[in-house]
């Protein structure tokens, strides 16, 4: 099968381009019936001998006479071709699709393309249909001839087929997201008779994806408080022709909501045709939301590796008010924690109602890892305000539950909270090292930190925080000098949690000159002269090489009295395995050693 003909001279849109080269022939016999010297070529008219008198004018006024009509009739000839769809509109060659402009996701769309040829006779022609995104290509009459590309479709047009003016019918499924739009784009390309240029036309087709074979329905409880558990019941059914499989639920994105179920609820494996499913949601609003809200939901499939909405939902819901207002904040406002560190934080209480609040008690309880019951945290130093009362509740043999209880029987500003009254209550405690704790069995394990308050009956919640527990990685740098030699080293140290992709990097001060004298345990170091950047990069780290090590030499090559360090702060990122998060530790600036 021959190969397509291209050309890099074109123009879109059904007009033809400009031929690349055209023969003038005709002009030429006439230039020579009119003038020629004995050889029969036309000779150079600079070169032309002048004559004076009144002959000479006339047979020079007859030769540009003779000559412009010669032009006009070669343009009416020839230029007829060029300038056809201007003049002529029967020989207009144009591409014409019909199909409906909205689809559904998941459901049969055919449409179709046609070719208009005109009266242009072609020596060949091909067809090209550029496809979208997410659109299955089910079916063609007649079949395709080529497969470019992944995403073109190609037909072959022999003369005679293209002279009927060929209808192409392509038939496939829509796969996106609601309210998306799905373009094609269809290329004809042709050479006509007596031309040996290329010449194209082209045009597109957009659809919308305005709905879905899927019925996708959240209800909300009637009754919702800030800072409460609230149900939501989800109904899906498919209606559509085949079956739907990996499926999943999208929470809405909203500041002041939250789900509390595990992520795998929300999982779906798969839908049968006509087959519904319910399934109960459970969150919460933050304490402080109050007011009318709108809730937008998503069922989502994966397919090849890309989530498409598939359906949506949008509900609104009135959110009461709390008459206590509870909410936790942590200092830095974490994600993840790490053994070593201290967890430090704030409990905040306000009162919104006009009436008092008796007799409250306030109480933060932490689930956290344990092994045999012995939690990852050093309870025995906890710090907190207002001498609270702790306990331990084991929930498991790995997780253990710590609570600590603010209560009006021993705080005075609890026993009365009145209207607009806020407080807030401290507290500070710290995990174990990797030397007072084995990790080893904990993998991915997190810290959930709940809040509440209790007055009588009435009871008043904040939002959940949950924390990833992550690699206990650590970065120290120090120099040591010797004479004019200064060599630094990091040393990172590391049980708890594989690393990928670990980057150590920091900036020297002063006049120094690098000596190109390193020494790593693991990794490479190199130095960027004109940032003056040193950089260890470690590919992999296992938390069983527990250590690594860095030393590079510079020289101090003039003294400044004023300068005290000689290297900035060091910042070390890695990427956690076990979380598949990054991680950022820091090292304190090195002084110059004296």
């Amino acid at each position: 099968m021959p190969t397509w003909p291209r050309t890099t001279s074109h123009k879109t849109g059904g007009n033809a381009a400009t031929p690349v080269r055209k023969k003038v022939s005709r002009r030429e016999k006439t230039l020579r019936s009119i003038y020629h010297d004995d050889n029969g070529d036309v000779p150079p008219m600079r070169t032309m001998e002048r004559r004076s008198g009144r002959g000479t004018s006339i047979i020079v006024g007859l030769f540009v006479l003779l000559l412009l009509t010669a032009g006009v009739v070669i343009w009416r000839k020839e230029g007829s071709a060029i300038f056809a769809r201007k003049t002529t509109k029967n020989t207009t060659i144009e591409l014409a699709v019909k199909g409906d402009a909205e689809a559904s996701v998941l459901t049969p769309y055919a449409f179709t393309i046609t070719v208009n040829p005109g009266t242009t006779g072609v020596k060949e022609a091909n067809l090209s249909l550029f496809l979208p995104n997410g659109f299955e290509l089910k079916k063609t009459e007649p079949e395709f001839s080529e497969t470019p590309s992944a995403k073109e479709r190609a037909w072959r047009l022999t003369p005679d087929e293209f002279k009927k003016g060929p209808t192409l019918t392509i038939e496939g499924v829509f796969l996106g997201n609601i309210a998306e739009q799905k373009t094609f784009r269809a290329v004809l390309t042709y050479t006509p008779r007596n031309f040996e240029s290329e010449f194209q036309t082209n045009t597109i087709h957009t659809v919308l994806l305005a709905s879905s074979p899927v019925a996708f329905t959240v209800n909300a409880s009637e009754s919702i408080r800030g800072g409460e558990p609230v149900t939501f019941t989800a109904n899906i059914k498919n209606g559509g022709p085949e079956k739907l499989m990996n499926l999943a639920i999208r929470p809405p994105t909203h500041r002041s909501f939250a789900l509390s179920d595990d992520p795998t609820v929300l999982k779906i494996a798969d839908l049968d045709v006509n087959t519904q499913l319910t399934r109960d949601l459970h969150g919460s609003f933050s304490s402080d939301m109050e007011g009318t809200t709108a809730l937008t939901w998503e069922l989502v499939m994966t397919k090849e590796g890309a989530d498409h909405i598939i359906a949506q939902t949008a509900n609104t819901v009135a959110v009461a008010p709390q008459p206590l207002i509870l909410s936790i904040a942590l200092e830095n406002n974490p994600e993840i924690i790490s053994p070593g560190d201290i967890l430090k934080g704030e409990v905040r209480y306000h009162n919104k109602s006009a009436r008092p609040i008796e007799k409250a008690k306030i109480t933060l309880s932490i689930d956290a890892p344990a092994k045999k019951r012995n939690s990852i945290f050093e309870w025995d130093k906890l710090e907190a305000t207002g001498s609270p009362k702790v306990e331990g509740v084991p929930q498991s043999d790995t997780v253990r539950r710590g609570v600590i209880t603010w209560a009006s029987d021993a705080i005075p500003t609890l026993e009365t909270i009145a209207p607009n009254q806020q407080g807030i209550f401290s507290f500070s405690l710290p995990i174990k090292t990797s030397e007072k704790f084995d990790y080893t069995p904990v993998g991915a394990a997190q810290i959930v930190l709940n809040l509440e308050a209790t007055s009588g009956e009435e009871k008043a919640t904040a939002q959940p925080i949950t924390l990833s527990l992550a690699a206990d990685t650590r970065i120290t740098a120090g120099a040591a000098k010797t004479g004019e030699t200064v060599t630094l080293q990091w040393t990172i140290s590391h049980h708890f949690h594989n690393l990928a992709s670990v980057k150590v990097a920091a900036n020297l001060f002063g006049t120094i000159e690098w000596l190109n004298q390193t020494d790593e345990s693991d990794g490479t170091i190199t130095y960027d002269p004109i940032r003056r950047t040193v950089t260890w990069d470690i590919p992999a780290f296992a938390a069983t090489e527990g250590v690594a090590t860095a030393n590079f030499a510079v020289k101090i090559t003039q003294t400044d009295p004023t300068q005290t360090a000689i290297m900035s702060v060091t910042v070390l990122t890695a990427t956690d395995d076990t979380l598949a998060r990054s991680i950022t530790r820091k090292a304190t600036e090195v002084k110059i050693p004296r």
